[in-house]
């Protein structure tokens, strides 16, 4: 998505990435789940206003309208209602739940709303039980071109596999891929599974602090998202829930074991945006207003001056004429 002079070099006196630098930094969390605390609008703004807080440009909430009383058309429709927070683009992915019997008729209920309202961009199954059960929920969102998540590959590799079958073009919380790798004298090779997962760029949304929390990892350190990233895998950094930290928390968690900085950061954020479900005129918008506007503060003299020559008028030209 993003043309590589757009990607700002980072100053060396700005690569220590300290928490004062990554609250600053825009961020993009694909994977938000809204507490159902009694009103889902209330519920939404809330969640939103914490999220701009911590200056997140672009956020994908996952709503469950079996977790609020009454009818749950009603309740999405409400929800919408508190998507209005300034200084954060939001959406709504549709929590359809595995284990309530009503797979099929929420399911139905998110192709109706993202077909009614763009801001409605997806579905996601979650909570317990077998993604046999909502087979033909799936089969309703692929007929109507609604993309969804899985959350999948926790603990059991076996339902990363059933998510792909399933049609899913992302997965949640998929540390469990690694028992599809194999150690060779050449390094790691990944299996047939998880090679497909890669190769047709199928995005793991990894969570680091909300894992650890739920027990998938006995600590940040032994997350996947390193291997992942070096293997070509495509990941999406989220926060998971408010639990567990916000994503200043991660990033500042991801600095501190694996010695991300400011590029790392950049790069997982385009890629997280470059797989939302929202529409590409939107994520690149998003991107040119807020993401890498955000990094170039923290860009050298000769990028800000590169900068500042390509907004004058023809610069394109000149630039081309240039170099």
């Amino acid at each position: 998505m993003v043309r590589m002079h757009d990607a700002p070099i980072i100053s060396p006196e700005n690569k220590s990435s300290s928490r004062e630098i990554i609250e600053t930094l825009p961020k993009v969390d694909l994977h938000v789940h809204v507490p159902a605390a009694g009103d889902p609008r209330e519920d939404v703004h809330a969640c939103l206003e914490k999220l701009a807080a911590d200056r997140v440009a672009y956020a994908e909430l996952r709503v469950s309208p079996e977790s609020y009383e009454g009818r749950p058309a009603e309740i999405i429709s409400l929800a919408l209602e508190g998507l209005d927070v300034p200084g954060i683009d939001a959406r709504l992915v549709i929590e359809v739940r595995k284990d309530t019997g009503r797979a099929e008729e929420i399911a139905g209920l998110a192709v109706e709303c993202a077909q009614r309202d763009p801001r409605v961009v997806g579905a996601d199954f979650a909570g317990p039980g077998s993604l046999d059960a909502v087979a033909q929920a799936a089969a309703v969102l692929r007929q109507a071109y609604v993309p969804f998540s899985v959350q999948a590959g926790a603990e059991d590799f076996e339902e990363i596999s059933q998510a792909v079958q399933l049609g899913a073009t992302r997965i949640g919380f998929a540390t469990a891929v690694l028992e599809d790798f194999t150690a060779t004298v050449d390094g790691i090779v990944p299996g047939k599974v998880s090679s497909w997962l890669r190769d047709r760029r199928v995005t793991i949304e990894s969570a680091p602090l909300h894992e650890q929390r739920q027990g998938a990892l006995d600590d940040i350190e032994d997350h996947p998202l390193p291997l992942l990233h070096q293997l070509g895998f495509t990941c999406a950094i989220c926060a998971g829930d408010g639990a567990s930290g916000s994503l200043t928390d991660v990033f500042e968690a991801l600095h501190e074991r694996f010695t991300y900085g400011l590029e790392e950061f950049f790069e997982h954020t385009v890629k997280a945006l470059d797989n939302a479900y929202c529409a590409m005129e939107d994520r690149q918008h998003i991107l040119e207003t807020y993401i890498v506007p955000g990094y170039r503060a923290y860009a050298d003299a000769e990028y800000a001056e590169d900068a500042a020559f390509a907004g004058k008028p023809d610069a394109d030209a000149e630039d081309g004429e240039q170099h």
